[in-house]
């Protein structure tokens, strides 16, 4: 019987972010995640993520590193126009010489031409549990910096890397779910989820942010799909919705106004991520959603609250 295809992933984050990348990871893998490097079964692209760094696609694997050269060398593995590079895990690393020369070691027993730069296939030797591993690498492309100079934006919109991360917790990496940001401002979030893929759109009650947003949309080569409502009025029914909700320090929003547009998302979303400056639990459960996961990010002196709700 064939053995199930494994990857081993790299992940990165600072500790200000790390409770917002354990957040994204968890809807992303379907489980909790909690250390830097793991093997999972999971295929997916590090460039969906601000915080997969790179995946190793496992082909050979084993606790002495001569016996990975031996398999590479007994089942003439080859490839054209490759490289072979080092990749570290959280919990070892090589000085830099030997991580040359065993680099070195596995490239020249592979049949093919070395290619130092662009190359077409990529591979990774990396150790990690006591064992060493040798496989096709795909690293994380960092995409989404490429939107942070948008043409419109205003001082309190959500970074675009938080927005990157917030759509991959909306659409746990489902294409087909429908999701739609009703207070988009921008369109940051929206914009994120153009970009992945997703079946995304996006709505505001202000004509001259909606503009801003569709700008924003245009820059980076989508349709102007965001449009003037209001979200009471929205009928259409989403599997998932992502509010950034208003605060009284940035807008004239009550918490009557807050309470409202939570209880108008219960109505079309079957699943909500909310974003708020302050602790809305009491509001979330008073309209009849239940908090499935959650986390802090701080933002300066100011702490956003992100809320996973169903």
């Amino acid at each position: 019987m064939k053995e199930t295809q494994k990857y081993l992933y790299i992940i990165n984050y600072t500790e200000e972010d790390k409770d917002i990348c354990l957040l994204e990871l968890k809807f992303l893998f379907k489980k909790n995640i909690l250390n830097k490097n793991f093997i999972l079964e999971d295929e997916i692209d590090p460039s969906i993520s601000p915080y997969i760094r790179a995946r190793l696609e496992i082909i050979y694997s084993n606790e002495n590193f001569n016996e990975i050269v031996n398999q590479i060398k007994n089942s003439k593995f080859s490839a054209e126009e490759y490289k072979v590079e080092y990749l570290k895990t959280d919990n070892f690393d090589l000085d830099h010489k030997e991580r040359l020369e065993k680099v070195k070691e596995i490239g020249s027993t592979i049949l093919g031409n070395f290619k130092m730069n662009n190359p077409k296939e990529l591979f990774f030797l990396s150790f990690f549990e006591n064992k060493w591993f040798f496989g096709r690498g795909i690293k994380n492309d960092f995409s989404w910096n490429e939107h942070v100079n948008k043409p419109c934006s205003y001082s309190n919109s959500l970074s675009v890397k938080l927005a990157r991360s917030l759509v991959n917790i909306a659409s746990e990496g489902n294409k087909e779910l429908s999701i739609i940001d009703p207070c988009c401002g921008v369109g940051t979030v929206v914009v994120e989820g153009k970009f992945l893929g997703l079946n995304i759109v996006g709505s505001d009650i202000n004509k001259k942010i909606v503009e801003g947003a569709n700008i924003n949309l245009e820059h980076f080569g989508f349709e102007k799909i965001i449009k003037v409502q209001d979200i009471k009025t929205i009928n259409q029914n989403y599997d998932a919705a992502i509010l950034d909700i208003p605060y009284g320090i940035f807008s004239h929003t009550s918490s009557e106004e807050q309470s409202d547009l939570i209880k108008y998302i219960r109505n079309f979303s079957k699943k909500m991520v909310l974003i708020s400056f302050e602790n809305l639990e009491e509001m979330i459960q008073k309209n009849n959603f239940s908090i499935i996961a959650q986390c802090k990010v701080l933002k300066g002196k100011f702490c956003r609250y992100i809320y996973v709700c169903k």
